[in-house]
């Protein structure tokens, strides 16, 4: 009991706490609700002496409702991000046992509710028929307020707000806490105040080092969008790995203009033995924020003169802690998309920073197209070992000395007379490099094979070209009235300039997608409508009805929760309203009338007393040897009763409590008898 009372969080800690959550998390309201939920003990002066098995019930209902926060979690933000979401939400989910703990009579929760494995260990003392050990207090005051501040920090709040009232509620707790009572206050507040300011330089010098560190790796120069965000490398292969995924990644629908029939999520420029890079255009420019919070509207910079005037919508799933948005040629504007940060580079590619893990928004854009950098030298570049062969495929397919269109056009029929779609590809090849052993001895491959050799021969014929990753649009669902885009979509394709813009050119046969889709089962359907389910989610929780549901549970939940420990605690029979000590303390403990303390003086008088600090068990246990014979007996069932008054946590029924009076009385009469017949 002294612990308990010892790390008694003093009035007011833990409603300041909630009130910082709720300001760092943007919760304001819930923040002050819940403190003045909890602060409201130095008002009301009515404790309730609450049973052990509806404090279970408590507590179970504390975890239900972390668990549900965490179902949650994995909806909106995946698997990664579903913690943090849980953890941020814990001072809702653990405040029933912490109202117990400020409005109850007890001065901690015992361990034992919070412990299963103690519950089988006492269960099973009691089957042995040893008396009940005393069940521990925890005081849950200080660690909730603990608890809170993790939850405040689970969002990772940016700026100085967050660590300053994080530094501020600990140097009050450490300074209610002091070991001396008679301290400098000037000094010990110059000395905190020095300490969190350093203790924030290092944070903040900690972060840009990291920064620095990752972008000279990368090399890459980044604004507000790590620099793990940009691809910068890929190795043939990947598309085809992404390839046998039949997950259903995007839903795409049209709301003005034309559907576009390529999605595009990178472009390089530089290749390297089955390795392509991006030499330039790694810069991101920042796009412009507006709207509100929780339906932004991202701005990105056009070219001069143009303008957009078609717009499709996208739900889809995030893939890591960053996302590679999957967009037209030119976007302008997304409309809806929930992150923290979002930019462009200049070869296409738009991130988004700290999405949510199922994305729905809508894109305005420029059909047919483009605000990608001019080409460089960088868009003629081919390997002097490459040259000689792609010269010969380009005599081969009749593409030398042609007009860049002509050129195009007499490659795409080379392509699909002179070569296979397969997703297979016999063993390395004599020649040096897998393109050229794709164009010269195999014949046949996926697309990542037709785009690669497509580029270096327009290249060799002089065309400015790029690589080019994404996603064709080709398979529509009449159910959903939107284009299904899967992993058996991802494409590369090829990214040629002629006429003074940039223009797709697909050298792949046609019959690829045909090819990917036999992989298809026959329960395809089934685990579609499965797969489709966070995704409808999105839309439905996006939309007026969904909306309204939220609103209700954020505005509901409190109250209704309040409505549930108010019929349960003070109406129903599961708690007993007793009023609190005139210090505003708590009510006396329970026992403390026990007819067990009329019998143990008696006791004390013929066996000999307590040693100091050991408990009654263990001196009954020593002691009972020199009991008589003929109470030995009623003193331990007396005593194992005693026990279960005072420290089991259901009350004690009328018909044992009677007993332990009966057991008492006669081991007394019992006593007091032998007493009289020795004097």
């Amino acid at each position: 009991m002294a612990g308990a009372l010892r790390y008694r969080a003093p009035a007011g800690v833990a409603g300041v706490a909630l009130v910082f959550w709720g300001a760092v998390t943007g919760h304001w309201i819930v923040g002050v609700l819940l403190g003045v939920m909890l602060e409201a003990r130095l008002i009301v002066r009515s404790r309730w002496e609450v049973g052990g098995q509806f404090l279970q019930r408590i507590w179970a209902l504390c975890s239900v409702m972390f668990l549900v926060s965490l179902v949650i979690g994995l909806i909106r933000e995946g698997a990664a991000r579903a913690a943090f979401f849980a953890v941020t939400w814990i001072p809702i989910s653990g405040l029933p046992l912490m109202l117990v703990q400020v409005y109850g009579t007890r001065e901690g929760i015992p361990v034992r509710v919070l412990s299963v494995i103690s519950r089988l260990m006492e269960r099973k003392r009691r089957r042995a028929g040893h008396p009940p050990r005393p069940d521990k207090l925890l005081n849950i005051e200080y660690p909730y307020v603990c608890a809170v501040l993790i939850a405040a920090s689970a969002p990772r709040p940016e700026g100085i707000l967050f660590y300053a009232g994080a530094a501020f509620l600990v140097a009050c707790g450490l300074f209610i806490n002091r070991e001396r009572p008679r301290i400098n206050l000037a000094a010990w507040m110059l000395i905190a105040a020095i300490t969190a300011a350093l203790g924030f330089a290092g944070h903040v010098g900690l972060h840009r080092l990291h920064v620095y560190l990752e972008n000279l790796a990368v090399g890459l120069n980044v604004s507000g969008i790590s620099a793990a965000t940009k691809r910068s490398v890929i190795r043939l292969g990947t598309v085809g790995e992404i390839k046998l995924s039949r997950r259903i990644d995007w839903w795409v629908k049209s709301i003005k203009g034309e559907m576009p029939g390529y999605l595009r999520r990178a472009t390089y420029d530089t290749y390297r033995r089955e390795m392509w890079l991006v030499a330039r255009g790694r810069n991101v420019v920042g796009a412009e924020r507006r709207g509100e919070k929780d339906r932004p509207e991202w701005t990105l910079p056009l070219p001069p003169g143009k303008r957009p005037d078609s717009e499709i919508s996208i739900v889809g799933r995030r893939h890591g802690d960053e996302t590679h948005l999957a967009l037209p040629m030119m976007p302008h504007a997304l409309k809806g998309l929930v992150a923290e940060n979002v930019g462009r580079t200049g070869l296409g590619l738009t991130v988004a920073a700290e999405t949510p893990r199922v994305l729905d928004f809508s894109v305005e854009y420029g059909a047919g197209d483009d605000a990608d950098l001019p080409p460089d030298v960088e868009d003629l570049g081919v390997d002097t070992h490459l040259r000689s062969g792609l010269d010969g495929i380009l005599r081969e397919a009749g593409a030398l000395g042609l007009e860049p269109k002509a050129t195009v056009t007499a490659l795409t029929r080379f392509f699909h007379q002179k070569f296979v779609y397969s997703t297979y590809l016999d063993g390395p090849a004599k020649a040096g490099d897998p393109v050229l052993a794709f164009l010269e001895l195999h014949r046949k491959g996926h697309c990542e094979y037709f785009a690669t050799a497509t580029v270096l021969l327009l290249r060799r014929a002089g065309i400015p070209a790029r690589y080019v990753t994404g996603h064709v649009v080709k398979e529509y669902d009449e159910r959903r009235e939107r284009y299904v885009l899967r992993g058996l979509h991802a494409h590369a394709w090829v990214q040629a300039w002629w006429d003074g813009k940039w223009r797709y050119v697909d050298t792949t046969p046609g019959s690829w997608l045909q090819t990917e889709r036999k992989a298809l089962s026959f329960w395809q359907p089934v685990v579609d409508w499965f797969q489709g389910l966070p995704l409808a989610w999105a839309i439905w929780i996006r939309g007026p009805v969904g909306r309204g549901f939220l609103t209700f549970f954020k505005r509901g939940s409190l109250p209704l929760l309040a409505v549930y420990l108010w019929f349960r605690l003070f109406r129903g029979q599961r708690g007993r309203r007793v009023r609190a000590g005139p210090a505003g303390g708590r009510a006396a403990r329970p026992g403390m009338d026990s007819e067990w303390y009329t019998l143990e003086p008696h006791l004390v008088e013929i066996l000999g007393g307590r040693r100091a600090g050991e408990p009654l068990g263990f001196w009954w246990r020593r002691v009972r040897v020199r009991c008589p014979d003929p109470i030995r007996g009623t003193v331990a069932d007396a005593l194992a009763l005693h026990y279960r008054l005072r420290f089991d946590t259901e009350p004690m029924e009328e018909g044992d409590r009677a007993r332990l009076c009966e057991l008492a009385r006669s081991a007394k009469h019992a006593l007091e008898g032998g007493s009289t017949q020795r004097s």
